[in-house]
């Protein structure tokens, strides 16, 4: 019935086929030049991770940076992985 037709959407949205992987993390540090100035940029660059979503939180000092003061990008596919 529409009860079950819902839940099989529910499903399908919260759930992702699949073996789950753990991200890798690469940090890349701010250039040389950029260690003069008093804001420098971190890119953080995390990939072949599964399911597809993950939330990503950058910490100063151990405590949240607030959302307005970097930029996250939405996740790009990677090629084909190996086997």
């Amino acid at each position: 019935g529409p009860t079950t037709n819902l839940l099989q959407i529910f499903s399908s949205i919260f759930s992702s086929p699949g073996k789950i992987t753990a991200p890798l993390i690469f940090l890349l540090p701010p250039h040389s030049e950029e260690l003069q100035h008093p804001t420098l940029t971190l890119t953080c660059l995390i990939h072949r991770f599964h399911p597809e979503n993950v939330e990503v939180r950058w910490l100063k000092n151990h405590q949240d940076v607030p959302g307005d003061s970097y930029v996250t990008t939405t996740p790009l596919r990677d090629g084909p992985q190996e086997a």
